[in-house]
């Protein structure tokens, strides 16, 4: 589990900095934390030389030995080797050799989810929005399948809090118009949802989900932490994460039947987004297994600036059963007619659940 420090300032500090990142989250808490970095092992220019590369490939494996959820492996020190080798393949310390081998030992997890950001890559999600926000629609957009409205929800990421905001209200807004069109059901389209930052789409659709455990997620080490809804909020643990979305109030009358819809495009925090809604009553799933990207990623921030995303808990739904792989829908729809009849297939039981 993160945060494990000498002191409870730490510890609390780390674990803040977990809640936050949870499944790919990027919030505001922890820009400070990475700009601090930046600025400390990069200074004001940029620089093509990097200290001490090796120490530096020590310490990502101690990490990920110790943290990721599949870190244990007996090769390490033939790893540990080549990525040193790497690192000193253009015979100095270049920064880009050093991300090539940080790469290359994030792909001896084997996890499908775990990830390096190099520093440029760092810097480029912390640079700030080039306009204000306005119309984030690119988390999702709506649409009609025979009488009932339809929201797809895309990926999303980012980290600029305004941004953040925009996007959970513009995603509120068009939930509150879609159900003032058909109130009995809706088709949560996440086939086209491949992750990000699952909070503001949480936040935006939290009216149909039921009060109290959304998911958990639980470590290599058996440490949950429980995702809830209180009132108009999300929480992890005893940690409020987004706070009710006052500008974008809920919609007086909220569909009771949800038809989810997904397939192998559906990744990572689509997948928990997804996750939120298995065991929810009269909701059912359609069309084609996720992309099976269900594990939790914490962030560990290197010395040089870049950071270990690394998959450290797996994902459990509201009932406490774990989702090591792809989701599986209720209604399996064949490949080669995946788009349009499941779409079908949801309206057909959304008209028999309807009347």
């Amino acid at each position: 589990m993160a945060g494990e420090a000498d002191n409870p300032a730490d510890q609390k500090s780390g674990r803040t900095l977990w809640l936050l990142f949870s499944v790919s989250l990027i919030s505001a808490f922890i820009i400070g934390c990475v700009l601090l970095l930046v600025r400390q092992y990069r200074g004001d220019g940029a620089s093509a030389v990097i200290e001490k590369p090796t120490e530096i490939i020590a310490e990502a494996i101690t990490l990920m030995r110790a943290k990721a959820l599949k870190g244990e492996r007996s090769d390490w020190p033939e790893i540990q080797s080549i990525a040193n080798q790497i690192a000193h393949n253009n015979g100095g310390e270049r920064e880009g050799d050093l991300d090539t081998a940080l790469r290359y030992l994030v792909s001896k997890l084997e996890d499908g989810h775990s990830s390096y950001l190099s520093r440029a890559e760092v810097q480029a999600l912390l640079a700030p929005a080039t306009a204000a926000p306005g119309k984030p629609a690119s988390i999702a957009d709506a649409a009609t399948v025979q009488r009932y409205a339809m929201i797809a929800t895309h990926g999303f990421s980012g980290l600029d809090p305004a941004t953040e905001l925009a996007a959970a209200q513009y995603l509120r807004a068009l939930l509150n118009e879609s159900v003032g069109r058909s109130n009995c059901g809706l088709l949560m389209d996440l086939r086209a949802n491949s992750g990000g930052n699952m909070y503001p789409m949480l936040s935006g659709l939290l009216p149909l989900l039921p009060e109290g455990l959304m998911l958990s997620f639980k470590s290599g080490k058996g440490v949950s932490s429980l995702v809830s809804r209180r009132g108009g909020e999300i929480w992890v643990e005893g940690e409020r994460i987004t706070a009710a979305l006052e500008s974008a109030p809920s919609a007086p009358v909220l569909p009771i039947h949800i038809a989810v819809l997904t397939g192998p495009q559906t990744g990572s925090s689509g997948e928990m987004v997804a996750l939120a809604f298995k065991g929810r009553a009269k909701t059912r799933f359609f069309g084609l297994p996720t992309a099976g990207v269900t594990s939790a990623n914490q962030p560990f921030p290197l010395r040089h600036g870049g950071i270990f995303n690394l998959a450290t808990s797996m994902t459990l739904d509201r009932s406490g059963k774990p989702h090591p792989g792809p989701i599986q829908p209720d209604e399996l729809i064949e490949a080669a007619a995946a788009q349009k009849s499941a779409e079908q297939a949801a309206a057909a039981w959304l008209d028999k659940s309807c009347k």
